[in-house]
């Protein structure tokens, strides 16, 4: 059935005084990207780089946290080069929090400057401000992506999502209105069951949306449930988009089978907004990288980098060379300080290491990779501070562990983990975060090393 106030609603927004700024940028940083996605590299860096430094200039005159930064670290703001700018120290959590009322540029007052908070899957929260022209940014970052994927903003979409945008918390007036604005269903995403996953199986298939935007883990236990009930499903017409958790493969493999359309994730964070996106994960399962809006680059010149973001648009609370928390590989010229425009593979949280020696740290996206020959549905390997790790297992079929199973996982582990003591435990299911977020990798040792 038609719906008409996706349309009613851009024209509102265009048109109320409120709205209209935020609106009419956003609008024009999409089709700003349309025209500038392809040009030449080095003309890439020339318009980050202007960017680059008006933004550095904007946070020396108003900040006194980042006049004090950039007049120990000797540099101009207003002639920097790449090269400079990758010897900037890198910005922490621990700092945007302490010293939060040095970074701000707005009045927290001004009612076109929202507060917002990360859910704090990897610490505590982090707690920022964004203005009209960062918002706006945003936005405009969010639709072309979408739009290039014949998602345009208006069409039905499903979100099985479980954020502060619970559906036990969308239950307002104000809420409402904007679901239908923005022609959405919100599907309850916090507490799972088979018996809930059929229902919004049901339902999916009355509402038929054109997308799903959903959380990786929660995605894959409703295309697990879907499978199993032998109910086809009819939907999405168009594409799957996941965000907030890295789609494993194994998982990537089951939510295309059961689905038959394309899994697009999108990387990206409360704090930051969007990062990258993939564009062709037939092709690749790479990233490109939401340029106009952000310069991201590694902070190390290895192969896999912490990601450093620095926001070209933060009109109240500007992050420069932002330790975001999280891993990536990137392209074999990628170098600090430096753009850089794809991701090769998003390899998770910072923090997702477990220590097999005195000087050694194992990846935990090692842990995927070998799980998905298993029966396992979902894991959590979780290091206490004695060193040993519990391998906590939600099995698919628990009768499938025979003694040969067992035996072979238990070789797996020791094979990755070296003399590290394991122990195998079998449970019914792996707690989330209070982000509904998955913790699949847990060091005690790790955090004590951060």
């Amino acid at each position: 059935m038609f719906n008409p106030l996706p349309r009613l609603y851009h024209w509102y927004r265009r048109l109320h005084p409120r709205h209209r700024r935020a609106a009419v940028l956003a609008a024009a940083s999409e089709q700003f990207r349309h025209s500038a996605w392809e040009w030449p590299i080095d003309r890439r860096n020339d318009w980050i780089l202007s960017h680059l430094r008006q933004t550095l200039v904007n946070a020396a005159s108003g900040s006194t946290f980042y006049r004090r930064r950039l007049a120990d670290a000797g540099v101009d703001p207003a002639a920097i080069g790449f090269e400079e700018f990758g010897q900037l120290p890198a910005l922490t959590r621990e700092e945007v929090a302490e010293h939060s009322a040095e970074i701000l540029l707005a009045d927290p007052d001004d009612p076109q400057v929202r507060r917002d908070s990360t859910g704090g899957s990897s610490g505590r929260p982090t707690t920022i401000w964004k203005g009209i022209e960062e918002r706006a940014w945003g936005e405009g970052g969010i639709d072309f992506f979408m739009r290039r994927h014949r998602m345009p903003p208006g069409a039905r979409q499903a979100l099985l999502w479980g954020h502060h945008l619970d559906t036990r918390e969308s239950d307002s007036w104000r809420a409402r209105l904007h679901a239908l604005a923005s022609n959405a269903t919100w599907l309850e995403a916090f507490r799972l069951s088979p018996e809930l996953l059929m229902a919004h199986h049901d339902c999916l298939n009355r509402l038929r949306p054109d997308y799903i935007v959903a959380y990786a883990g929660a995605l894959a236990e409703l295309a697990a449930v879907v499978e199993r009930s032998g109910i086809p499903p009819v939907y999405p017409q168009v594409a799957l988009v996941t965000g907030a958790e890295k789609v494993h493969r194994h998982e990537r493999e089951l939510i295309e089978r059961v689905f038959g359309v394309p899994l697009l994730e999108r990387y990206g964070s409360r704090d930051v907004g969007l990062m990258a996106f993939q564009t062709d994960p037939d092709a690749s399962l790479g990233f490109e990288v939401d340029w106009p809006n952000l310069l991201i680059e590694p902070e190390t010149s290895d192969p896999e980098s912490p990601i450093l973001v620095t926001k070209l648009h933060a009109d109240a609370f500007p992050m420069i060379r932002y330790r975001v928390g999280d891993l990536a590989r990137f392209a074999a010229d990628a170098k600090p300080g430096h753009p850089s425009f794809r991701l090769l593979e998003i390899l998770g949280r910072e923090l997702e290491m477990i220590q097999i020696g005195p000087d050694s740290w194992l990846s935990g996206t090692n842990f995927p990779h070998m799980f998905k020959d298993f029966p396992v549905a979902d894991f959590q390997v979780y290091q206490g501070a004695d060193a040993a790790v519990e391998v906590r297992v939600v099995p698919t079929d628990r009768s499938a562990w025979t003694e040969e199973v067992t035996s072979r996982f238990d070789g797996g582990m020791r094979a990755v983990l070296g003399g590290t003591p394991h122990t195998l435990l079998f449970v019914g299911e792996i707690p989330r975060t209070a982000a509904n977020k998955r913790r699949p990798v847990i060091s005690e040792l790790a955090r004590r090393r951060q």
